[in-house]
């Protein structure tokens, strides 16, 4: 038997705890003003973050934190103009409800975030005088963002 979800997207309807499980998922995660806000909050912290790094240049990255992103190609200005342009890419999905474009951007913030984290934990258990809070912030953002790829602005339910 297949039902119609809100959504227009078939399903087939099952009993049981797989049945339960389909009916708790059946509204992952709806569209809502928060979601709409917490999604443009995404892009402007992208870009705010993109502005700051190139504006701090060097001198900001002289820690032994910064070690391994660094001397990443093209130095912090690559990690500022990556931030930004994933950031206008996410803020322009959104303004224009465009999912796919959302989508891309917040991926791109999602994955900057990754590295970033990626190259502050490296750098947590190479050395000794590394902060240790950097690397688990910047894998919680990269997580959020991701999830918030997943909601949409127009009504489109999570497909997680």
């Amino acid at each position: 038997m297949v039902a119609r979800y809100p959504t227009g997207t078939p399903h087939l309807r099952r009993r049981g705890i797989r049945g339960l499980w389909d009916q708790m998922l059946r509204f992952r995660i709806p569209s809502n003003p928060l979601s709409r806000a917490t999604i443009r909050v995404a892009g402007a912290y992208s870009v705010i973050q993109g502005v700051g790094i190139i504006w701090g240049g060097d001198i900001r990255w002289s820690g032994v934190t910064y070690s391994v992103v660094r001397d990443a190609p093209g130095g912090p200005t690559a990690w500022g103009v990556i931030a930004i342009i994933f950031g206008v890419i996410t803020l322009t999905g959104s303004a224009f409800h465009h999912w796919r474009v959302k989508a891309v951007g917040l991926l791109g913030i999602s994955g900057w975030s990754l590295s970033f984290a990626y190259g502050f934990l490296v750098a947590t258990f190479t050395e000794p005088a590394a902060a240790t809070t950097a690397g688990p912030a910047y894998a919680f953002i990269c997580v959020t963002t991701a999830i918030l790829v997943w909601i949409d602005e127009t009504g489109r339910d999570a497909t997680l």
